[in-house]
Order: C-alpha cells, then structure tokens, then sequence
C-alpha cells in the first residue's frame, strides 16, 4: 500500500521545512506579540477555537509569545534555531520570503482603520526585530526578501533601515 503524503499545516516548522528542502525558497508570515516578539501566523485572528485562548481577546497582537507557543505556534526565533531551515537557507542559497503583517485595526494597539502612521511604526519595529535576528543567523541579505500588502511599506523601510530587498 502506497502511503500518501500529508501537508502540514501552514507556517508550522514542519511545513516550513518542507518547503524549503523541495522548492527554491518558503514565504512566511511575521506578526508582532503583545509583548514584542515575532510569531509566525498568517490570519489576523489566533487560528485555534475560541475556548482555548487564554482571554477574550482573538486578534495575535494581543497574545503574548508564550501564550501563543502554548498553543503550538512558531516564534520566529525558534524557526531561525532549526538547523535544517538554516542550512538550506543560509548554506545552500535557498530564499525566505518574508511577509509582515500589521495588526488588525481593532486589536489593542492595531491603530484603526485611519492609524497609517502607527501601521508605519508597526511595521518597521518589525523590520528591525526581523534585521537583527537575520543578522545573528548569519542569514544572507540577498538570500531575503521583505514584503507586506500595506500602503506605508516604502516609509516602515526606511524608519527601519532594513537593508534586505523588499
């Protein structure tokens, strides 16, 4: 009996892995915690059920690194830690393509609908977080592309100083 082959789900380390060990490079998505740090999560909202979130609140942004780990998300950190992605990704050439997320409006400190200027700042807290932890990696800049669906993109570079291509 052949066994088929099941997808881990997205931006796990095992789907992360996956990716980048059969194809030229992986995208990620960065979100800032409660607390500072970078998780990997794409949705606005802490994909697990709603009983199982340690308060009320759903949006990431509000949830702190450890609290979100608890529920089985990747920190950044923790993702740059793996040996594996660090040999295909620094050693072998391969790309990461990183995409940052900025809060939802309506998290604690998302801004509003109107807040481009905290979007901004958001974004390019981000960056340097992002910048320095590529660099004690040793991840190569041109091994790294930075990108975010968010008007102010141009401004978070250059209030980052990040100098990987976006």
């Amino acid at each position: 009996m052949k066994l088929m082959w099941q997808q881990a789900p997205e931006n796990t380390l095992e789907s992360l892995r996956h990716g980048i060990q059969s194809n030229d490079g992986i995208e990620f998505d960065v979100r800032m915690t409660r607390d500072g740090e970078l998780i990997i999560h794409h949705d606005p909202e802490v994909s697990v059920p709603t009983q199982q979130l340690p308060h009320a609140y759903s949006w990431v942004e509000n949830h702190t690194l450890d609290e979100l780990t608890s529920l089985g998300f990747l920190s950044f950190r923790s993702m740059l830690e793996d040996t594996q992605l660090q040999t295909e990704w620094r050693d072998k050439g391969k790309m990461g393509c990183v995409e940052f997320k900025r809060p939802h409006p309506r998290a604690l400190y998302g801004g509003g609908f109107f807040g481009k200027k905290q979007h901004i700042s958001h974004v390019a807290m981000m960056m340097e977080q992002t910048e320095l932890l590529l660099k004690e990696f040793e991840i190569p800049s041109e091994n790294t592309v930075y990108y975010s669906f968010h008007t102010g993109m141009e401004s978070s570079v250059q209030s980052s100083g990040a100098g990987r291509p976006w």
